[in-house]
């Protein structure tokens, strides 16, 4: 049973770029006989080996499982082979977004629900209107709703309640019998909806959810409304949250929202709550996968533009987790890794918003994380602050930051072009961008128009160095 996992992964890669092209090009046929895939050896091992790598934090914990994978996949196999499987009762977990070891139950059940998502997910997404997205491909869709905006005035921003709760499984598994015709599979499948996966709110949760919402997709694209006559309405939703901008009236704004309460309500049994969506100015902006858009102008002239910054619930996420990483706590480590961890998880963060050009956000964060490096190493070195800094206060490249055995702290540098392209009213004029918001790109030496988002507080630290 034990198989290398580069094979599996690519063999499964193939099972489903299949899957992709027959759901693609007849997108009237379903498909049958999927229920055996679940018994398919690669499958089953790239599922258990996926399955290690998201505990990969709790290695101990699962040590167990490590050994005695070839066991388990097999009685999950006899189970399935002699439809004997049963999924155990959800229970929620008690600190969301932790994920602790599992027992082996909950092991198995995860195993399979891991399974039928690889099974079930390139044949429904190609269904899938191009304004409901997975979180994969909402961050694409969402850069060209904000590109069509430039004559919209208003923007709905709705929220679901308990979208994931009060899903209703027989409309569900009548949705899935659109593309699916395997009896067993969707028998599995309405046992997964019975025992209460979408409880826990994981992946597989998410692919039944946009299955579910894919009708609400098609009724606001698709269907010839009174909005396509009196305005632009452009759309867009991921999971349970959605953005309608609307270049019409706020009579209009308000009455569009009123029937996609309504077609929630009776068609799909869901409910969108007052206190849940909000009608308001494009200039007030809005919130969504971690951006925030609102509509500006320009410092020198009249003309507005729609600015994309990082959400400050995003900013905020970012900061608790660099306290954490610098906590007093955890300066028994070396400092070149603290260092090298820190530039990972901001580089990381970085890479999630290649297209922003907020100097002003960037700089907030590439302070905060030279601020909190320097209380790390003064706890970590128990030395005053001026003997800190003639320890690894150090340039690199064009500017000064903490630096140890090599290894620099990388601050964010990604600066905007110039206000007549990006919209930015504070842009510096001539200022560089980095390519792609690539972290480590910062413009050095006497380069024209080279700037560090370390900036003047950076600066006026040399003197105490």
């Amino acid at each position: 049973m034990n198989r290398p996992t580069e094979p599996c992964r690519m063999q499964v890669s193939a099972l489903q770029q299949r899957l992709a092209r027959k759901a693609t090009s007849q997108p009237e046929h379903r498909f049958t006989k999927l229920y055996d895939l679940l018994t398919w050896e690669p499958l089953m091992a790239w599922a258990f080996d996926t399955l290690m790598a998201n505990y990969g934090s709790h290695p101990t914990g699962l040590k167990w499982a490590q050994e005695q994978s070839t066991t388990i996949i097999t009685q999950l196999r006899s189970q399935l082979k002699a439809g004997t499987y049963q999924h155990q009762v959800v229970r929620r977990a008690s600190r969301p977004g932790k994920p602790r070891p599992p027992t082996l139950p909950t092991l198995i059940d995860q195993l399979v629900q891991l399974m039928v998502q690889a099974i079930l997910e390139p044949i429904v997404v190609r269904d899938f209107c191009p304004g409901g997205h997975s979180a994969r491909t909402a961050r694409a869709a969402f850069q060209e709703l904000i590109a069509q905006q430039k004559g919209s005035s208003w923007v709905i921003v709705g929220a679901i309640a308990n979208c994931f709760d009060q899903i209703q499984h027989q409309t569900l598994l009548r949705l899935l019998r659109r593309r699916i015709r395997d009896a067993r599979l969707l028998r599995l499948s309405g046992q997964l909806l019975r025992a209460g996966v979408m409880a826990e709110g994981g992946s597989i949760a998410t692919l039944l959810a946009n299955i579910y919402l894919h009708e609400l997709d098609t009724w606001f694209q698709h269907e010839q409304r009174w909005w396509q006559q009196q305005g632009d309405a452009r759309y867009i939703r991921t999971a349970d949250s959605f953005v309608v901008t609307w270049s019409g009236t706020r009579s209009g704004a308000t009455r569009l929202q009123a029937e996609v309460a309504t077609f929630l309500q009776e068609q799909l049994g869901l409910e969108l709550p007052a206190d849940r969506v909000h009608i308001r100015p494009l200039a007030r902006g809005f919130d969504l996968l971690g951006y925030r858009v609102r509509r500006c102008a320009g410092r020198r002239t009249s003309a507005q533009s729609l600015i994309i910054r990082p959400s400050p619930k995003s900013v905020m996420q970012l900061k608790v987790r660099i306290r954490a990483l610098t906590g007093r706590e955890t300066t028994r480590g070396g400092v070149e890794e603290k260092i090298s961890a820190m530039n990972r998880l901001l580089q990381n963060w970085a890479s999630s918003y290649p297209e922003v050009t907020s100097r002003s956000s960037f700089q907030a964060m590439g302070r905060y994380a030279f601020k909190r490096m320097a209380i790390w190493l003064r706890k970590k070195s128990r030395q005053r602050v001026r003997a800190v800094y003639r320890a690894y206060y150090r340039k690199s490249g064009a500017y000064r930051t903490w630096a140890a055995g090599g290894v620099a702290l990388q601050l964010v540098a990604n600066a905007p072009e110039t206000d007549r392209r990006t919209g930015e009213p504070d842009a510096p004029k001539g200022a560089r961008p980095v390519r792609r918001g690539a972290w480590g790109d910062v413009p050095t030496g006497n380069a024209p128009g080279a700037y560090s988002t370390l900036g003047y507080w950076a600066g006026t630290l040399r003197e105490h160095a």
